[in-house]
């Protein structure tokens, strides 16, 4: 019974350092400076099934056990999916967020949203992963009877997905056993990259990242897979997007793709910090009215004192 408990707590830290994931944000601005920050955390239980089944099983054989069945395995991580979820959906609703369940048909996750306004969404709002100096994060410019926006942030996938580890939103507990130490080197025959861990229950583990594995995906050439090796690898890469909305055309922006409605949107590199830059200005109609009501009423002023002037 132990060696299959290890084999599902290795299975947990496989879920949460490979693919799968899919880390998605959206940052909604209006015209009056109101901002709501959406974050979906989500995994497809599908494919996550699928590539650790094989490898739960092959864990099993190596501790001695028997080979674990993939509808097991699928069971025990759709249960144990939706038992964190209910948790962590009401962890979320305590820290004053609305939650709603996600399902796009691949992804199933959560999706957790809270209101500011530009001006007191401070850094320490933003969601893990991002970064910047602004104090706050959208810095506003008053000139005259515009107003300009801008956004100077940078985003660090592994540190999301770390603290999405961490809290346990992105993975499953079956309550891992503590590690008493851990070797990590490169098999120079191979290049593969090779993990020693030995337990407090004595038992010892070896894991060997390929050059197939998710660590090293993203360095791949993608050109040189056939259609069904790239299908492979794209459905086990984590997915981490961000879309931005604000309520005029943006006067520059360093975006992946231009949306609808002034939607801007990045994909978010999930080997290296991706850099997020926009700006966009705000006309103030009301004091624009105001200057010329006044420019106005001074032009009454003095047509009237040029008639009155005549009418002598």
């Amino acid at each position: 019974m132990k060696k299959i408990f290890l084999v599902l707590s290795l299975l947990a830290v496989a879920i949460s350092t490979t693919g799968c994931q899919k880390l998605t944000y959206e940052f909604n601005i209006d015209k009056n400076g109101g901002i709501e920050v959406s974050e979906t955390q989500a995994i497809n239980i599908d494919v996550v099934a699928q590539q650790m089944g094989g490898f739960a099983s092959g864990m099993s054989k190596g501790f001695g056990g028997d080979a674990i069945d993939s509808d097991s395995v699928r069971q025990q991580i759709t249960e144990s999916y939706e038992s964190q979820k209910e948790e962590t959906k009401k962890e979320m609703e305590d820290e004053g967020y609305t939650v709603t369940d996600y399902d796009d048909g691949k992804y199933k996750g959560l999706t957790r949203s809270k209101k500011y306004t530009v001006n007191n969404f401070g850094y320490k709002s933003l969601p893990q992963g991002f970064s910047t100096e602004n104090r706050p994060v959208v810095k506003t410019q008053e000139l005259f009877a515009r107003k300009v926006y801008s956004i100077d942030m940078s985003y660090d996938f592994s540190e999301a997905a770390k603290s999405l580890s961490d809290k346990g939103h992105g993975s499953q507990d079956f309550g891992e056993p503590k590690i008493v130490s851990e070797n990590k080197y490169i098999d120079e025959e191979t290049g593969e990259e090779v993990t020693e861990t030995v337990y407090e229950n004595g038992s010892t583990s070896t894991v060997r990242m390929t050059p197939g594995s998710s660590n090293y995906m993203s360095g791949m050439d993608m050109e040189s897979l056939s259609d069904e090796e790239k299908a492979v690898f794209e459905a086990i890469l984590p997915v981490s997007e961000l879309v931005i909305k604000i309520p005029v055309k943006a006067k520059s922006h360093n975006a992946t793709e231009v949306l609808e409605n002034n939607a801007y949107k990045w994909k978010l590199a999930i080997d290296k910090p991706t850099k997020i830059e926009i700006e966009y200005q705000v006309v103030d109609f009301s004091i624009l009215g105001i200057v010329l009501s006044m420019v106005a009423l001074l032009l009454l002023v003095v047509v009237a004192h040029k008639s009155i002037n005549n009418d002598w």
